[in-house]
């Protein structure tokens, strides 16, 4: 609604594209990440220290939780431009960002192959633990944990970051021929 103040303001649309994505990024980066360390911080509160020593620096417990922030990151950077760019292309948003939790939701059941059309797929890639799957496990647990090949992790953050890129590369090329039609706001 109002999009069209920022558009009078004489800078150029691209860098206030890039501008808006910079600075949802940091702020998602800093509330996603923060809130995972607390959640991992609370996890480990009811152990005694010697446990917590012996994870953090024995049972590389350290890289683990770099991991799942780094994961964090990642994810904020991949979904930050996949809905930048569902709210620059739809008027309303919520029916695109519906769109998006209903494929990442079942991506689960899909063939390998559409499973890597999914931001999630390489998220899951990146974590420093699989669920373990017993083999007397019910098939549907077994269907939702399962993650087909996982894709190496250099390649997962490249996907990621390429995909980022380019979603912004094509936003910056849609938002040149944006308008405000004042007659329906």
């Amino acid at each position: 609604p109002c999009l069209h103040f920022y558009f009078l303001a004489p800078i150029r649309r691209e860098v206030l594209l890039a501008g808006k994505y910079l600075a949802g990024l940091i702020a998602s980066v800093v509330i996603f990440t923060t809130s995972t360390a607390l959640q991992l911080f609370v996890m480990g509160w009811h152990l005694d220290s010697n446990s917590v020593s012996n994870f953090l620096y024995h049972n590389h417990g350290v890289a683990h939780i770099a991991a799942y922030l780094g994961v964090t990151v990642l994810a904020c950077v991949g979904y930050g431009s996949v809905f930048l760019a569902a709210g620059l292309l739809f008027r309303n948003p919520i029916f695109p960002a519906a769109v998006i939790l209903i494929w990442e939701s079942i991506t689960p059941f899909l063939p390998a192959l559409l499973k890597k059309f999914s931001v999630i797929y390489y998220l899951t890639s990146l974590c420093p633990l699989s669920i373990p799957v017993d083999s007397g496990a019910p098939s549907l647990f077994t269907m939702l944990v399962s993650n087909p090949d996982p894709i190496a992790a250099p390649a997962a953050v490249l996907g990621l970051v390429v995909l980022a890129v380019l979603i912004l590369f094509l936003a910056t090329r849609s938002v040149r021929h944006l308008e405000i039609n004042y007659t329906t706001e």
